[in-house]
Protein backbone atom coordinates (compact mmCIF):
# COMPACT_ATOMS: atom_id res chain seq x y z
CA UNK A 1 0.00 0.00 0.00
CA UNK A 2 1.35 3.43 -0.95
CA UNK A 3 0.85 6.44 1.22
CA UNK A 4 1.04 10.02 -0.04
CA UNK A 5 2.84 12.33 2.36
CA UNK A 6 3.69 16.01 2.35
CA UNK A 7 1.81 19.25 2.41
CA UNK A 8 0.01 20.95 -0.42
CA UNK A 9 2.23 21.10 -3.50
CA UNK A 10 4.81 18.82 -1.87
CA UNK A 11 3.10 15.44 -2.14
CA UNK A 12 5.23 12.35 -2.75
CA UNK A 13 4.62 8.67 -2.44
CA UNK A 14 6.04 6.62 0.40
CA UNK A 15 6.83 3.07 -0.72
CA UNK A 16 6.89 0.49 2.11
CA UNK A 17 10.35 -0.93 2.74
CA UNK A 18 12.11 1.88 0.89
CA UNK A 19 14.19 4.34 2.88
CA UNK A 20 13.66 7.95 1.93
CA UNK A 21 16.87 9.93 2.54
CA UNK A 22 14.93 13.20 2.50
CA UNK A 23 12.17 12.01 4.80
CA UNK A 24 10.66 14.90 6.68
CA UNK A 25 12.09 17.60 4.43
CA UNK A 26 8.92 18.05 2.40
CA UNK A 27 6.45 17.50 5.22
CA UNK A 28 6.20 21.22 5.96
CA UNK A 29 6.67 24.11 3.53
CA UNK A 30 9.69 26.33 4.06
CA UNK A 31 9.09 29.83 5.31
CA UNK A 32 11.46 32.71 5.99
CA UNK A 33 12.35 31.34 9.43
CA UNK A 34 13.36 27.88 8.18
CA UNK A 35 15.27 29.06 5.09
CA UNK A 36 18.99 28.42 5.37
CA UNK A 37 20.73 31.37 6.99
CA UNK A 38 23.87 30.82 4.88
CA UNK A 39 22.05 31.08 1.56
CA UNK A 40 20.85 34.65 1.91
CA UNK A 41 24.29 36.31 2.30
CA UNK A 42 25.66 34.21 -0.55
CA UNK A 43 22.72 35.24 -2.72
CA UNK A 44 23.42 38.92 -2.04
CA UNK A 45 27.13 38.44 -2.79
CA UNK A 46 26.38 36.87 -6.17
CA UNK A 47 23.96 39.69 -7.03
CA UNK A 48 26.55 42.28 -5.95
CA UNK A 49 29.23 40.63 -8.07
CA UNK A 50 26.97 40.65 -11.10
CA UNK A 51 26.18 44.34 -10.58
CA UNK A 52 29.90 45.16 -10.31
CA UNK A 53 30.60 43.27 -13.54
CA UNK A 54 27.76 45.05 -15.32
CA UNK A 55 28.99 48.43 -14.06
CA UNK A 56 32.45 47.65 -15.46
CA UNK A 57 30.88 46.77 -18.81
CA UNK A 58 28.87 50.01 -18.85
CA UNK A 59 32.11 51.94 -18.31
CA UNK A 60 33.44 50.60 -21.65
CA UNK A 61 32.88 51.91 -25.17
CA UNK A 62 29.25 52.97 -25.57
CA UNK A 63 28.98 51.53 -29.09
CA UNK A 64 30.14 48.05 -28.03
CA UNK A 65 28.33 48.03 -24.68
CA UNK A 66 25.23 46.08 -25.73
CA UNK A 67 27.25 43.40 -27.54
CA UNK A 68 29.57 42.97 -24.58
CA UNK A 69 26.64 42.81 -22.14
CA UNK A 70 24.93 40.22 -24.33
CA UNK A 71 28.06 38.07 -24.43
CA UNK A 72 28.47 38.44 -20.65
CA UNK A 73 24.87 37.42 -19.90
CA UNK A 74 24.99 34.45 -22.32
CA UNK A 75 28.24 33.25 -20.71
CA UNK A 76 26.78 33.81 -17.22
CA UNK A 77 23.65 31.80 -18.07
CA UNK A 78 25.63 29.03 -19.81
CA UNK A 79 27.93 28.78 -16.79
CA UNK A 80 24.89 28.34 -14.55
CA UNK A 81 23.57 25.57 -16.78
CA UNK A 82 26.90 23.72 -16.85
CA UNK A 83 27.41 24.19 -13.11
CA UNK A 84 23.93 22.85 -12.31
CA UNK A 85 24.42 19.88 -14.61
CA UNK A 86 27.83 19.00 -13.15
CA UNK A 87 26.59 19.45 -9.57
CA UNK A 88 23.57 17.24 -10.23
CA UNK A 89 25.67 14.46 -11.73
CA UNK A 90 28.23 14.80 -8.91
CA UNK A 91 25.50 14.60 -6.27
CA UNK A 92 24.12 11.43 -7.84
CA UNK A 93 27.61 9.90 -7.99
CA UNK A 94 29.05 10.92 -4.63
CA UNK A 95 26.65 13.12 -2.68
CA UNK A 96 27.58 16.40 -1.02
CA UNK A 97 31.25 15.52 -0.43
CA UNK A 98 31.83 15.21 -4.19
CA UNK A 99 29.82 18.35 -4.98
CA UNK A 100 31.79 20.37 -2.41
CA UNK A 101 35.08 18.90 -3.62
CA UNK A 102 34.31 19.87 -7.20
CA UNK A 103 33.31 23.35 -6.05
CA UNK A 104 36.61 23.75 -4.18
CA UNK A 105 38.57 22.42 -7.17
CA UNK A 106 36.73 24.84 -9.48
CA UNK A 107 37.56 27.78 -7.19
CA UNK A 108 41.23 26.72 -7.00
CA UNK A 109 41.40 26.39 -10.79
CA UNK A 110 39.87 29.85 -11.20
CA UNK A 111 42.36 31.40 -8.79
CA UNK A 112 45.27 29.67 -10.55
CA UNK A 113 44.06 30.85 -13.96
CA UNK A 114 43.65 34.39 -12.66
CA UNK A 115 47.18 34.47 -11.28
CA UNK A 116 48.60 33.13 -14.56
CA UNK A 117 46.69 35.62 -16.72
CA UNK A 118 47.29 38.54 -14.34
CA UNK A 119 51.02 37.74 -14.45
CA UNK A 120 51.06 37.68 -18.26
CA UNK A 121 49.27 41.05 -18.43
CA UNK A 122 51.67 42.74 -16.01
CA UNK A 123 54.63 41.37 -17.99
CA UNK A 124 53.29 42.93 -21.21
CA UNK A 125 52.71 46.28 -19.54
CA UNK A 126 56.32 46.45 -18.36
CA UNK A 127 57.76 45.70 -21.82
Amino acid sequence: MREVVGGEGAARERVPGRRDEHEGLLDEPLDDDTRGDGIEPAEHEVEGLQLCNQAAIYALDAEARSRIMTAYMVAYFAGGIVGSLVAGVAYQAGGWPLVCGLGAASAALGLAARSVFAGSRSGRAAA
